[in-house]
């Protein structure tokens, strides 16, 4: 027998006394109606960089259990229960149960979805139930767009399969459907934004489905009286509207989400807030739907600045990720955090995130869809090791990142921003194929500003763009103190800092002003950075710190003896 789960029982053997049993969490969960545990405490064992958060057995439990243990490590297998009783017909007649079949632990959904499909079209044409079908290629839709980072489908393969889903939906007559299939093809739109084909043909059949079909009259708006996008946007909110009269909790989520995402892509500041916390005061979501309205709102709170708002509503989730929200689906969440816990200087909220993303990954590493979610959690958590200068700690992260990425054609320029990061080598730095999202230039401006160096024309001029259509509180700040350094206007660049300290933005602006004192000769700036980095622990800046101090001294003193 091989693998994790044996090596930590082998580990946990080790570290307990004669004739003390250690269980891991996940062990404890399971067996915990049959056994009594003692508290809980955490064991460093070898081959993991958190501790483990272990439970000694303490006795039996006596008489009879009077509840079922909840399942563990059977996620996958739950979800392939609710995705046949979905599949079930209206009137609960038994649909498909004996042609899907049992989905091993290894699959996704989204497989046991192509699975189902497969299935489906496999029947004689009088037997496949178009509504059933319709619902099938909805998930597909839906799993390979909204919820797809590795793999999305093309906008050709979206109308595709839009094309067959209204059809059949059409042919049920099914209202409700057709709505949600609209809905759903506006996450096509949305994950191929930086593709380069809003003008192409594919934009212009994906918009006419979303207008037309035979059973309902095209709806108000179309794309020759506005841009594509806005005329989806008016679209989606009469769905919202509708969802919000037929009382249909998941569907209006989903409505609320593509909106968001529409508003995001418009540059629609004002009203981009409303749709994520719309979701959140929505009752009894299913609990995968309501976790993603949790990272929607975060998100959204990320591009606005806000990053408390972040902070504390993510701290929330992960609070109630071992009672009531599986950790499987907090990988989104866990990265939200960790990304305003950095930006913030509030490092004391990443190590206290270690031991619950080091358990979300052990449950979901098979998953890479979602262990790919996890990249920016642990890029944060790579960030502030190298910035005390936790030499093992950075490098096993490095490596653990580039498991996570992977090498394909998507994450090239990921892969060489991350070797640059991990040698702190501006010089191997990727010069174009950014992507078009507010976190990757803020990240690329700030390492290049961090350097004292000018960025390059190429990331800055992407960076306005990027800014002159999300209007990002966030980029804006970054890239006002990039600007300033590209033309050496200090007193530009001192009031940049200035405001992006007034926003939170604690390391970046203590780190940026290490660089105005070495160009400007300003000690003073040391002196107001210090306190916060001696707070971080910021070894690497406290070393450049001191260079500075110390060439700035030697300068004074040249010229006191002239």
């Amino acid at each position: 027998m091989t693998g994790d789960a044996v090596n930590i029982a082998a580990r946990l053997q080790q570290s307990a006394a004669p004739g003390e049993i250690l269980v891991s969490e996940r062990t404890r969960q399971a067996s915990r109606l049959a056994f009594l545990f003692g508290p809980a405490r955490e064991v460093t064992v070898k081959g993991k960089v958190q501790p483990l958060c272990v439970f000694p057995l303490e006795a039996a439990r006596s008489g009879r259990l009077r509840e079922l243990p909840p399942f563990v490590g059977r996620q996958r297998d739950l979800e392939q229960l609710q995705l046949l009783l979905e599949c079930t017909c209206e009137d609960q007649r038994p649909c498909y149960h004996s042609l899907i079949g049992p989905t091993d632990s290894g699959k996704t959904r989204l497989l046991s979805a192509f699975k189902a499909l497969e299935r489906w079209h496999s029947l004689a044409l009088e037997q496949r139930d178009p509504l059933s079908g319709a619902r099938l290629l909805r998930k597909l839709l839906i799993g390979s767009t909204r919820f797809a980072m590795l793999h999305p489908l093309t906008l050709i393969e979206v109308v595709r399969l839009g094309q067959e889903a209204l059809t059949l939906a059409e042919q049920a007559g099914d209202k409700d459907e057709i709505w949600r299939l609209r809905v759903a093809l506006s996450f096509g739109l949305l994950i191929n934004q930086d593709s380069g084909l809003f003008e192409a043909q594919a934009l212009q059949e994906i918009t006419s489905l979303l207008f037309t079909n035979t059973l309902m009259k095209p709806v108000s708006g179309t794309a020759e009286e506005c841009t594509y996008l806005e005329a989806v946007r008016n679209l989606i909110v009469q769905a919202v509207d509708y969802f919000e009269q037929r009382g249909g909790q998941v569907a209006l989520s989903e409505a609320l989400d593509a909106l968001g995402g529409l508003d995001l892509l418009l540059g629609n500041r004002k009203s981009l807030s409303s749709p994520a916390m719309r979701r959140l005061s929505l009752p009894a979501l299913p609990t995968e739907e309501y976790i993603d309205a949790i990272n929607a709102a975060a998100y959204t709170n990320l591009l606005l600045g806000q990053l408390q708002q972040v902070i504390d509503l993510d701290k929330t989730a992960c609070s109630r990720a071992r009672t009531e929200l599986p950790q499987p689906y907090l990988s989104r969440t866990l990265s939200a955090l960790a990304i305003a816990a950095f930006l913030s200087g509030q490092w004391e909220e990443i190590d206290a995130l270690l031991p619950l993303l080091q358990a979300t990954h052990e449950q979901i590493s098979s998953d890479v869809e979602r262990s790919a979610h996890l990249g920016d959690t642990y890029a944060c958590t790579l960030f502030v090791s190298q910035a005390r200068e936790a030499t093992a700690k950075w490098e096993h992260l490095a490596t653990l990142l580039h498991s996570l990425l992977p090498e394909t054609s998507r994450f090239v320029t990921d892969l060489s921003i991350l070797e640059a990061m991990q040698q702190d080598d501006p010089q191997l730095m990727p010069v174009e194929g950014f992507r078009r999202d507010y976190l990757h230039p803020l990240y690329l401006l700030g390492f290049y500003s961090e350097h004292g160096l000018s960025a390059p024309p190429a990331l800055l001029t992407e960076a306005e763009q990027i800014q002159s259509e999300a209007d990002s509180p966030l980029l804006a700040l970054y890239l006002a103190i990039a600007q300033a350094l590209a033309t050496n206007d200090l007193v530009a660049l001192a009031r940049a800092i200035d405001e992006a300290e007034a926003a939170g933005h604690l390391p970046h602006a203590a780190r940026m002003r290490l660089i105005l004192a070495q160009r400007s000769g300003d000690r003073q700036q040391l002196e107001r950075a210090r306190p916060l980095l001696e707070r971080l622990g910021d070894r690497r800046a406290l070393r450049r710190l001191a260079e500075i101090e110390a060439h700035l001294h030697g300068a004074l003193s040249a010229q006191d003896a002239n």
